[in-house]
């Protein structure tokens, strides 16, 4: 029990559990208040679940809660509890938040005239709370059990069959539904996509500069009297002679790029600079905003 206990605090899952219930609530309120009255399909299990209501007239929280039950039994079966746990979580709290918000948010209307942008505002709260849980470190939601299960009876690419079912989905959304609905999924999906992305691995508010120059005590000085600024030495070859070379690696921020690179040109004019963004920085100087 110390063990378990003392593994929880190491990785922080108490702080990423909380998290991940906490996107798991505002997924659910998007998906009650926005997603199924407007008939937008996601993909995944909760865009089945809209085609499901529109088809058969079954309530979108009974199908995920019946949906998500029978994927939980088949990954302890063919998982194993071991590998599908984290996949398996997402699968029963889901329901459980889903069908609790669906009460709370019985009635809630937002009074918002335009589609377009109830659903800009829905993709950026799904989005948000979709990276944040892809950044916990558990799976989005009961769908991708199945994925795992077929990918390993059929050994296939996780995301061939991902891709597979959820353009199953969508083609099925395009005979069942409005042509609008279906550019109003497009237009979510596509908004969700890169918001997610932006939280799970983040707005690159900094910059990686490789610097190779025959000045470089005067330039790794010159980094060194710097603010914001982390720095380290890599032993390269250059030439066709592969001359050995020390190499400065340095990470700036943004806003101090341009300032960075015009005085390292000014010590060094023939100085061998390449620049590229930077999303995650672990080390002394962090900036990163989320405890995890």
């Amino acid at each position: 029990m110390e063990s378990i206990v003392g593994t929880i605090k190491e990785r922080k899952y108490a702080v990423r559990l909380l998290f991940f219930i906490l996107s798991m609530y505002l997924a659910a309120f998007v998906y009650n208040i926005i997603l199924v009255p407007n008939n937008v399909v996601v993909g995944g299990l909760m865009g089945a679940s809209i085609l499901v209501k529109n088809i058969f007239g079954i309530s979108t929280t009974v199908f995920i809660d019946i949906a998500d039950a029978i994927l939980v039994v088949m990954g302890f079966i063919f998982l194993g509890f071991r590998n599908a746990f984290r996949k398996m979580l997402g699968c029963i709290v889901f329901p459980i938040v889903l069908t609790g918000s669906a009460f709370i948010t019985h009635g809630i209307n937002l009074n918002i005239e335009s589609v377009a942008l109830s659903l800009t505002l829905a993709a950026l709260i799904y989005g948000f709370a979709l990276g944040i849980i892809e950044r916990c470190g558990f799976s989005v939601f009961g769908l991708d059990i199945a994925v795992d299960i077929i990918s390993k009876k059929r050994t296939a690419p996780s995301f061939k069959v991902s891709l597979a079912i959820n353009l199953s989905i969508v083609f099925i959304a395009m005979i069942v539904l409005s042509p609008i609905n279906i550019l109003y999924s497009i237009y979510f999906i596509t908004m969700t996509h890169i918001v997610s992305n932006a939280v799970v691995y983040g707005t690159s508010t900094m910059k990686m500069v490789y610097i190779i120059s025959d000045k470089d005590d005067e330039i790794e000085k010159y980094l060194d009297d710097l603010d914001k600024v982390t720095m380290t030495h890599m032993k390269v070859k250059d030439g066709i002679f592969m001359q050995k070379k020390q190499m400065l690696l340095c990470i700036v921020h943004n806003a101090n790029y341009t300032r960075l690179k015009n005085n390292v040109l000014k010590i060094d004019k023939n100085a061998f600079l390449v620049t590229s963004k930077c999303f995650e920085l672990e080390s002394v100087n962090n900036y990163s905003i989320l405890p995890f």
